[in-house]
Parts: C-alpha cells; structure tokens; sequence
C-alpha cells in the first residue's frame, strides 16, 4: 500500500489521510478523518461500562493512541466529566499521543475546528454542556474540498476551557514506540482508525499492546480498522471482541463473540 502525506484538507475540525492500492497507485482504498464522538463507537454505552468495571479501580490509565487533533480525546474527557463529574479524577490526564506536530499545534494553544456537526454530537453526549468546554470565537473558515469531492464544511474555531485542556496531556511520539512505557495493567486504550497507517508493523505493535494489558485493560478500534487490524484473526494475542460493545476488545480469553462477525451494525444504536 502507499500511505499519501498528510492532506491538510480539515472537515469536522482536522485532516485527511488517504491509503492507496500499492500495485494500482492510482486507486484509493481508503480515506480517513477525525471528529468529536466519531459514531463508530457507542460513547454510553461503552463508558457505562467501563465506569461500573472501573468502579473499585484506584487509577486508570487512558491512552489515545494516534490521537490527530485530540477530538478523541477531548471526548474521552467529556463524557467522563458528564458521567462522573469530581469522580472522573481517577481517569485523568488522558494521554494523547501523536507523531504530527503540525496537526497538535491548535490544541496545544487551547484551539480547536468544529463543524457544526461535531457541535450536535458534543451537545448530544454532555447533555447540551457544550458551553461548559467550549468557546465559540468569531473566526470561522469553510475547509479545503472533503476528499476527493468538492463538498466543504464551515468550520469554527473554539477555545478549549482550561478545566478541559488539563484533563489532556498531549505528547508528540511515535506511537510504535510510546506503547513500550504505557503502564502494565488497568490500560483503557483508544487506538481507532490508524491501523492501516502503521503497515507493515501492525502485529508487532499489537504484540506490544498484548504485553501491556492485562485482563482489566481494554482496547478500541475502530470501524474500519477491524479489516485492517490482526484482531480479525480470532483471538490474536489473547484478544477478544466485547460481546456487547462495538470495537472493544479485551482479555477474556473467549471465542465465542469472535466467531459472530456478521452480526449487523446497522442495527446497533447508542442510546
């Protein structure tokens, strides 16, 4: 495959990346972007249970790994200051953790793009606090073309509240190598929509994420990586997919769900 160079074309607040067909360079075979509370996932679903799993756990460590412009992340932190409030100490800070020092720069200096529809989903997710972790600014731009279309989105840049931004702790590392330090258990690890990018070292960076959990340690894909990641091979280093969950893996050592693949996602809904 051939891994084009970052296309700073922002929609929901960030940047392309596209993946080609290596023997048909022309040919795009994939194209990915970063938002806030990305619906490949079931935010409540999940984090409730992850809360009540977590409930009698001293400390966890949480981890976005890749994390772009650190929508992911501030998300993380969103819907656990929503869920949890002064009790979501325990989860914080959220390390973020990406190799682009471009793309992390805004956050950095407390900035970040939304479209309005990251603005619908942060509202739909805080029980419309958006207000509560961001600003609006007067300053608002249309992107560069979405992807191979000619379609753009009005973005707006929002200041990050100082009670938000210090829930984060942004690192710029290749993550290849950040996940040798991560710590040995009570892992809950957000590694989503970035597999393709690490070919071909994508076992050796999932034996390494195998060494570093135990079985109260989770791990997020996300939904397109599930065709990219050697989690598709069942229960690859003692992995296995949630039974409930969409695109949580954990260490239950059971088969069974991973033998289910063809459930429908369509029909699974966070509520």
């Amino acid at each position: 495959m051939i891994i084009s160079k970052l296309s700073y074309q922002p929609v929901f607040g960030t940047s392309y990346r596209k993946v080609y067909m290596s023997d048909k360079p022309h040919m795009l075979d994939h194209e990915s972007s970063t938002c806030c509370f990305k619906n490949d996932y079931l935010w409540n679903k999940s984090f409730d249970f992850f809360i009540d799993k977590y409930d009698n756990t001293e400390k966890v460590h949480v981890y976005s790994l890749a994390c772009s412009d650190c929508s992911e992340a501030l998300s993380i932190a969103m819907i656990l200051d929503t869920k949890l409030g002064n009790e979501s100490d325990k989860y914080f800070p959220i390390i973020a953790v990406d190799n682009d020092d471009i793309i992390l720069n805004k956050i950095r200096n407390g900035i970040i793009d939304l479209a309005p529809d990251d603005e619908v989903r942060i509202n739909h997710y805080t029980n419309n606090n958006l207000n509560k972790y961001l600003k609006r600014t007067g300053y608002s731009h249309l992107s560069g073309r979405i992807g191979d279309t000619d379609n753009q989105k009005l973005l707006t840049a929002f200041t990050v509240s100082p009670e938000l931004l210090k829930k984060i702790k942004v690192i710029i590392a290749d993550v290849n190598e950040y996940v040798d330090t991560i710590s040995d258990k009570n892992n809950l690890i957000f590694s989503r929509n970035m597999w393709v990018y690490l070919h071909p070292n994508q076992k050796a960076y999932l034996h390494k994420l195998s060494q570093k959990t135990d079985k109260n340690s989770y791990l997020s894909i996300g939904g397109y990586d599930e065709f990219m990641c050697p989690l598709t091979i069942k229960n690859m280093y003692g992995f296995s997919m949630h039974p409930e969950l969409l695109n949580v893996y954990d260490k239950s050592g059971s088969n069974y769900f991973d033998d289910m693949r063809t459930f429908n996602k369509v029909n699974m809904r966070d509520y």
